[in-house]
């Protein structure tokens, strides 16, 4: 899961661990975190893994 690091989802999700945050605003930063997550699907397997 990729979610913006405000309200709930922000509380719920852990960076990293069970999935990744993007700066609100920042589409930069979102274009970066869905980059890595396209290259990383291992490590977001995991981390789906983690959520559950």
């Amino acid at each position: 899961m990729i979610d913006s690091r405000l309200g709930a989802m922000a509380e719920i999700v852990e960076d990293g661990r069970t999935g990744l945050h993007f700066e609100p605003g920042n589409p930069e930063d979102l274009a970066a975190k869905v980059e890595w997550a396209w290259i990383h699907t291992k490590e977001m397997q995991g981390m789906g893994r983690e959520a559950r």
